[in-house]
């Protein structure tokens, strides 16, 4: 099954901190024409990033002189693209991928706010206009197919060096991969050029051709990323892939490097381990699709039961638990807004940290509390402890996802996040099975566009939820 939408959200993964990274986009997420030109990319640019807050590296450039060539040997330039690398100095002051969506003007889909004006599965941008207006444009549906392989990419600091670099093509790898080169006159920065290219000039301070041992110096830098990589909760096994050849084999190094990242995650969730946890209860019957969309997020584990240690797997970077017909021994816990340890064992005991969690099953919510072995009396205060943290749902035969109980557990701040949040994936669920359905020759409900817009006014006080 291909699901256009799965593929764009993949490489946005909205709730991430993006401490170290960058975008790649094209013209149509900078809200311009698909065919507009470096120029005009340029300066859309240059709008967005000259007043962004200098404690944030903001480094921009618009790769336009590439070509590929095919099969018949005939080269052609490769769509227009540009290239956002972003890096906090202050891994605290680090800012959410959706945060630097907004900061920079990138499109992305809107979630289904006002459902009787904004069909459900429309890839929208919008215009904000007084009075609390907003203008809501429908996009081709073939945008979605840009985000397929780019979106949001992240890597430990180590490498910030090499990836400034890159955005002028000068590594070895771009060199080797033909790319054209582009000059330091072409780079957009809130920050001093000249101060861009003395980071960019020390890239290959930690590379792994040589063979040679790092220095003393060299493997405290190590050691500060991996602490630091633990407090952004990278995850061990992945920023373990990412280090030389010459570290990995130096295993009294990894182990205290190993050390020093459980160190950075133990604090992380000591004393900042609030988190704003959306829980989803969605009841349907099987294989209509829901599973697929819900266990391709970013950062997803699907659990489907039948063995010990289901949580296991877990880590600290698993941004979505997926709980697919099976049960959650200690709801209250994993249900919680904060970090916590999915068991209580003695040791070895996974922390959840993630910001979505998803029941899926064939039964009402009151039958899977059953299963779950809780004794409650409906309409308790027990039993209220468990329905305010889910939004309780179930599918309807039109693939629509129909909300039987709102979660009511958190500030108002919060709740407007997770209301926000839980509209956006409910329009990608309800797209993913609609497609699913189409796929099976089955007939569903659909909606008309209206190709010139919605005009939407929103009540007193409110405004578009996307922050």
């Amino acid at each position: 099954m291909k699901n256009k939408f799965v593929k764009q959200i993949k490489g946005l993964p909205f709730e991430k901190t993006a401490y170290f990274g960058w975008f790649k986009i094209y013209a149509e997420q900078l809200g311009l024409p698909g065919d507009a030109s470096p120029e005009e990319m340029q300066a859309a640019l240059r709008k967005r990033i000259s007043n962004i807050d200098k404690k944030h590296m903001v480094v921009a450039i618009v790769h336009y002189r590439d070509e590929v060539t095919t099969d018949d040997d005939v080269a052609s330039c490769v769509k227009h693209h540009v290239h956002i690398l972003i890096w906090t100095k202050n891994y605290n002051e680090a800012l959410k991928v959706r945060t630097w969506c907004n900061k920079l003007d990138i499109k992305i889909r809107i979630p289904n706010f006002i459902a009787e004006k904004v069909p459900l599965d429309i890839a929208c941008t919008w215009e904000k206009l007084p009075d609390r207006k907003y203008m809501i444009y429908p996009l081709d549906d073939n945008d979605t197919l840009l985000w397929k392989k780019h979106g949001w990419e992240s890597w430990p600091i180590r490498y910030i060096a090499e990836k400034t670099a890159y955005l002028i093509h000068n590594t070895d790898k771009a060199r080797q991969d033909g790319k054209a080169p582009y000059s330091w006159d072409e780079v957009i920065s809130n920050w001093d050029i000249e101060d861009v290219k003395k980071i960019a000039t020390g890239y290959s301070l930690h590379g792994e051709e040589s063979g040679a041992k790092p220095s003393l110096a060299d493997q405290q830098v190590l050691d500060s990323e991996a602490y630091h990589a633990g407090k952004g909760l990278c995850g061990w096994d992945e920023w373990y892939a990412t280090l030389p050849l010459v570290v990995r084999k130096m295993r009294t190094l990894v182990t205290v490097l190993q050390e020093s990242y459980v160190r950075g995650v133990k604090e992380r969730v000591e004393k900042d381990g609030h988190v704003t946890r959306l829980c989803i209860f969605l009841q349907g019957p099987a294989d209509i699709g829901k599973t697929f969309f819900f266990s391709h997020l970013p950062g997803a584990m699907l659990i489907d039961g039948g063995h010990t240690g289901m949580y296991d797997k877990v880590t600290e970077a698993t941004e979505t638990l997926v709980i697919d017909d099976y049960t959650i021994p200690n709801i209250k816990n994993t249900t919680d807004d904060k970090m916590t340890t999915l068991y209580r064992r003695t040791s070895n005991n996974p922390y959840w940290c993630g910001t979505l969690l998803v029941v899926l099953s064939n039964k009402t919510f009151d039958e899977w509390l059953t299963d779950c072995k809780l004794v409650y009396v409906k309409g308790s205060e027990d039993y209220k402890a468990f329905t305010s943290r889910f939004y309780i749902c179930h599918v309807n035969e039109a693939r629509e996802i129909v909300v039987d109980s709102p979660a009511s557990r958190g500030t108002p701040e919060e709740l407007k996040k997770k209301a926000s949040r839980f509209e956006e994936l409910k329009s990608g669920a309800e797209k993913s099975m609609k497609e699913y359905a189409a796929m099976r020759g089955e007939t569903l409900p659909s909606h008309e566009l209206a190709a010139e817009g919605w005009l939407v006014t929103m009540p007193e006080g409110e405004e578009l939820p996307f922050d």
